[in-house]
């Protein structure tokens, strides 16, 4: 098996911490936090804070190491905001066997719950896209389908996801 062909990237990453050098160079002081985690036997995983303006050029920044696998995007209840995280996996890059994660993570006001969607760049993150406004809150823009996935029609309460959901008692 032959090593695939990369010649159509325009950088080359053997470790997380050359995405994150790449990503500081792109967009500098607006990344919010960083870190690396992983190690001898175990995903090697880059973690990154970017404000909701500069996200989709965080995620164009990933596929120029490589075709980026959208894994999941999932969400967090944080009281006065709900933090995004988008999960990545960046494997022709590496060496094989080495692939390494990357989460890029957006933290949005309660009160201004508006993000990019991902769908025109991944297709699959429609599904992931609408669980978490079903369930959180976040409405994705250019995001093509509305229809609920698990909760009924014309559902009024709180999301379940958030703190302040009570779930109904059962009858006894």
């Amino acid at each position: 098996m032959t090593d695939p062909d990369l010649s159509g990237y325009a950088a080359t990453a053997s470790a997380p911490q050359d995405v994150l050098s790449r990503l500081e160079d792109l967009l500098g002081d607006d990344i919010e936090g960083s870190s690396l985690g992983g190690g001898e036997g175990r995903p090697r995983l880059l973690t990154v804070a970017l404000p909701r303006r500069r996200f989709l050029e965080g995620v164009d920044c990933l596929g120029e190491f490589d075709r980026p696998h959208f894994m999941c995007l999932s969400g967090e209840d944080r009281g006065m905001s709900v933090l995004l995280r988008y999960d990545f996996a960046l494997f022709r890059c590496a060496e094989r066997g080495k692939r390494f994660h990357v989460t890029l993570e957006v933290s949005l006001p309660k009160g201004d719950l508006l993000m990019p969607s991902l769908q025109g760049r991944f297709p699959s993150a429609e599904y992931d896209e609408r669980e978490v406004l079903e369930m959180l809150g976040p409405d994705f823009t250019g995001q093509s389908k509305r229809g609920r996935l698990f909760l009924p029609e014309g559902w009024e309460a709180v999301k379940p996801w958030r703190h302040e959901f009570e779930p109904p008692r059962s009858r006894q």
